[in-house]
């Protein structure tokens, strides 16, 4: 048990540690997929800033060259219009901060939603729906049972096409989505059969 104590703590120190490291990147927010996005640099001492790069989640290039930015006093933007990719998205200026070029990354999170986060709308819908397949096995209700499988079948779908916010690897959100298809076609198909089979008995 002491065991599992030690390997939870040294995992929330790990996440502490890299969120410590990457907090020297500005982060512009996060938005939903394909919406446009106003990529905005602030720079009170620079006459121009340029934006010299976009890198999706990918880490391909969307844009890699020079794009003059709109000025409206301090404050520098350029709409972008391509957010197809789920995930970290960076992108680069250069601007001359007090006659020097000087280059600055900021990055945003591109999600299906647009909220930071939404794993808590994950677990409600899998419970609500887990609930109802309970409470279908214990009324005897088949038909319950099967209504409370559609919330998986909603699920999984959802997970294959969008991913989880905050887990990107698709070598993780496959699998998940995989197996929350599967329970829901398991239970699905075994109450069907035995809806048919009582109907014939």
């Amino acid at each position: 048990m002491k065991t599992q104590y030690k390997l939870l703590l040294s995992l929330i120190l790990g996440i502490c540690l890299i969120s410590l490291a990457y907090a020297e990147v500005q982060n512009l927010g996060t938005f939903e997929v394909d919406s446009c996005i106003d990529l905005k640099q602030t720079c009170s001492n620079c006459s121009y800033v340029n934006l010299t790069s976009i890198v999706s989640p990918k880490s391909n290039y969307i844009f890699n060259g020079t794009i003059n930015m709109q000025k409206n006093g301090a404050n520098y933007n350029r709409t972008f219009c391509k957010s197809s990719d789920i995930g970290t998205w960076i992108y680069c200026t250069e601007g001359d901060l007090d006659g020097t070029a000087e280059s600055r990354c900021v990055n945003f999170e591109v999600t299906p939603s647009g909220s930071a986060n939404n794993l808590g709308f994950y677990f409600i819908f899998l419970l609500i729906s887990a609930g109802v397949i309970i409470l279908g096995f214990t009324l005897l209700d088949p038909y319950i049972t099967l209504l409370g499988t559609i919330g998986f079948y909603f699920m999984g779908i959802y997970v294959l096409k969008y991913g989880i916010n905050g887990i990107r690897d698709l070598s993780v959100t496959l699998p998940i989505s995989i197996i929350m298809l599967g329970i829901a076609a398991y239970i699905s198909i075994k109450t069907v059969i035995e809806i048919i089979a009582d109907n014939y008995n």
